[in-house]
């Protein structure tokens, strides 16, 4: 569950729930707050979220999964389930979960199955990647503006 006081993992099952839900309160879907790679280290605990032949290993190796395809300079997403719940990476700071549902809630509750569970995790480590990249090049490109801002007149 990810509410005002962070991701928590709920142990107890919903009622009505057949699999392991993800539950995302209104407003609450920061995922730059919430940092990417410690939900996804989370959701790894899950019961069958890990891939079968990745099982019984010492540590889960997560290969990156590409964005869909670009729609806007100003996103990257990737798709958790098409149209509904989406992981956005917005501008050069700014992440979140964006989720269209068709029911108005003040908590979005979405049952995934075990693959798609991997697939939120595989979003969510390239997510963070891709996020530790926009902030070395952003440090790159503000310390060559700031060279470049104190460098002497000709």
């Amino acid at each position: 569950m990810i509410d005002s006081r962070g991701v928590r993992m709920l142990d107890h099952p919903v009622a009505g729930v057949r699999r392991s839900t993800l539950m995302v309160q209104g407003g609450h879907g920061d995922l730059v707050r919430n940092k990417p790679r410690v939900i996804a280290e989370r959701l790894l605990t899950l019961p069958d979220v890990l891939p079968e032949e990745q099982r019984g290993h010492d540590y889960a190796e997560v290969p990156l999964v590409q964005p869909d395809q670009l729609e806007s300079d100003d996103y990257t997403t990737w798709s958790i389930i098409p149209r509904l719940l989406l992981v956005d990476q917005i501008g050069a700071s700014r992440a979140q979960f964006t989720i269209t549902s068709p029911v108005a809630s003040d908590v979005d509750t979405f049952e995934l199955t075990p693959p798609r569970w991997w697939q939120l995790v595989r979003a969510l480590v390239s997510l963070d990647s891709w996020m530790t990249r926009l902030s070395r090049e952003m440090d790159a490109a503000a310390a060559e503006a700031r060279r470049a801002a104190l460098a002497p007149v000709a």
